[in-house]
């Protein structure tokens, strides 16, 4: 094996050394999602974790690239993306396939959670004071109404909703009456 083939393979292994860890450490606190089974999502996984170890194996080759002929580097390179990428793609189809989203995907406390309440907060609130019916009622009421309906959506949301929803761009009929159920339990303990 030639000098830069070794360098260039110390230099992956150095940077799948430190890329793995820094993953699984963003997976654990909540800042990654689970991984998402949609190829553009799983894409998008496998560049993230492949870029760290093919930035030092491009620096190991030009490092080293004096100490061979040309076509020894370029054949490295071509070497190196094609090992990592396929060596990522493995690994996050294994992750994928051992810790799948869940069938409840905000019903876990955590970043993802945060946002999607956060995010039914704001249309709730904005779409309940401009209600005919809300009139009299207090900011703080409708802002309690919204928290309860926010809360209840985030823990009955599935995931088959979501992906119903991307497909189609509305909701099946399940999750409109999951929803209806909600906002009238929601809005009678408001006005309690």
């Amino acid at each position: 094996m030639n000098p830069q083939t070794k360098t260039m393979l110390k230099a992956v292994a150095i940077g799948f050394a430190i890329s793995l860890p820094m993953a699984a450490y963003r997976v654990g606190t909540g800042e990654l999602d689970p991984i998402d089974p949609r190829p553009f999502m799983m894409g998008s996984r496998t560049g993230e974790l492949a870029a760290l170890p093919l930035v030092f194996a491009v620096g190991a080759i030009i490092f080293r690239a004096r100490k061979v002929p040309g076509w020894v580097s370029g054949l490295n390179l071509v070497g190196a993306v094609t090992g990592i990428f396929l060596v990522c793609t493995m690994i996050v189809v294994a992750v994928g396939a051992a810790y799948p989203v869940p069938d409840f995907p905000f019903a876990s406390p955590g970043p993802r959670r945060d946002s999607f309440v956060k995010g039914v907060m704001r249309t709730c609130v904005r779409t309940q004071r401009d209600y005919p019916a809300n009139r009299g009622m207090s900011d703080n009421a409708i802002e309690t109404a919204c928290r309860c309906y926010a809360d209840a959506m985030a823990d009955i949301a599935k995931k088959e909703y979501l992906d119903h929803r991307q497909k189609t761009g509305t909701l099946p009929p399940a999750a409109m009456s999951d929803m209806q159920a909600a906002a009238e339990k929601c809005a009678r303990s408001a006005r309690n």
